[in-house]
């Protein structure tokens, strides 16, 4: 397993592809970085605009839990699931982060939910969560205004996205910062909704009884796979990757859930593979 070191100190920079994970709900997908950060998420369709963007320009929108100090990273993912697990190692403490995307067939309102868990495993953590949306591919800084439950940023046509969280939230100059320390044994979660009217209590998503619920639906969905002999592993992680990425509603499948990014370093294919 890849490790990788990171110091939040450092200003915002490109990462290697292979640093970053992947999680959705066949409707759409965002890429998390091994440092804690979400930095593409076209919400709430493939085709939609992006909303966090920073896989392309620094400044084009992000979602960060990460510790406060640094950290050497390193991802895998629940076994049969799209369950991302994200550890964080520091001087004091690690802390275990799982990213996810409720699989929900046949939606018809326009939303999308991606759900973080964040669990002190030994000592303890200064956390930190940066809110820093940008829409419409980074064109559009949103209004953000804060309430007891956590931040809803808002556009001009009153598109909304939301995070909820049971950590204090101070509004800066165009992103929202939350930071706490957390001890072993601890535990919360943070919550990013798209559409929703207004910022509700993390409670109210169930968000333990949606983890098991994802969790179930992939792993039914691909135990139905006959194949038992070698390279298994492999062949279910593709498989499972190829479900994210087949949308709902027409069965078509993205040829990747990017773009601008060529085919090879270098390379001059680098073309909207969403479509």
């Amino acid at each position: 397993m890849k490790q990788f070191q990171f110091d939040p100190g450092d200003p915002p920079d490109f990462k290697s592809l292979g640093a970053y994970g992947i999680i959705g709900d066949s409707r759409t997908a965002a890429l998390v970085g091994a440092d804690g950060s979400i930095d593409w998420a076209c919400l709430p369709d493939f085709d939609s605009p992006s909303v966090f963007g920073s896989l392309l320009d620094p400044t084009a929108g992000r979602l960060v839990v990460r510790p406060s100090s640094p950290y050497t990273a390193w991802q895998r993912y629940e076994r049969g699931t799209n369950v991302l697990v994200t550890e964080f190692s520091t001087s004091s403490g690690t802390v275990r982060l799982r990213d996810f995307m409720p699989y929900i067939p046949h939606r018809t309102v326009p939303t999308a939910e991606i759900y973080r868990r964040v669990e002190v495993v030994r000592g303890k953590v200064d956390l930190e969560v940066i809110f820093e949306p940008r829409f419409d591919y980074g064109l559009v800084t949103p209004e953000m205004e804060r309430d007891d439950y956590g931040v809803r940023a808002t556009d001009e046509e009153g598109q909304t996205l939301v995070l909820s969280t049971e950590l204090p939230v101070e509004i800066r100059d165009g992103y929202a910062v939350a930071r706490a320390t957390l001890h072993g044994g601890q535990e919360t979660y943070i919550v990013s909704d798209w559409g929703a009217a207004n910022v509700h209590p993390v409670a109210t998503y169930q968000c333990d009884r949606r983890l098991w619920q994802v969790r179930t639906f992939w792993r039914n969905w691909v135990d139905r796979m006959p194949y038992h002999g070698r390279y298994r592993d492999a062949i279910e992680r593709s498989l499972l990757t190829l479900k994210l990425l087949t949308f709902e509603p027409t069965g078509a499948i993205v040829a990747a859930p990017t773009m601008s990014l060529p085919e090879w370093p270098g390379g001059p294919r680098n073309w909207d593979y969403r479509y």
